[in-house]
């Protein structure tokens, strides 16, 4: 079996730009949440300096990654990483 990895494009204005099914499926977002900013959602997993570490891969130009625990209990391992297009940072994934 494979596993879907949920992935949330944010632009450096931190509202999302594009999300996958599996972040869909497993994080609850929706089509429609497509133009939020990311602080004004719930998705039962992530830190709650969740904007500190998008802040810090924007400014420091490098994956920041923790260790989560979601309300039911599983650990996942976060990851914020710079998008780079034409040689800038235009939001992380």
């Amino acid at each position: 079996s494979t596993i879907d990895i949920p992935i949330v494009i944010l632009g450096v204005d931190r509202r999302i730009r594009r999300i996958t099914a599996a972040a869909e499926e497993q994080l609850g977002l929706i089509a429609a949440d497509v133009g939020r900013p990311i602080g004004n959602l719930c998705t039962g997993i992530g830190p709650s300096d969740i904007e500190g570490m998008i802040t810090e891969a924007i400014v420091g130009g490098r994956e920041v990654t923790r260790d989560v625990q979601s309300e039911s209990g599983r650990w996942y391992s976060l990851r914020v990483r710079p998008l780079h297009t034409g040689g800038k940072i235009e939001g992380v994934l």
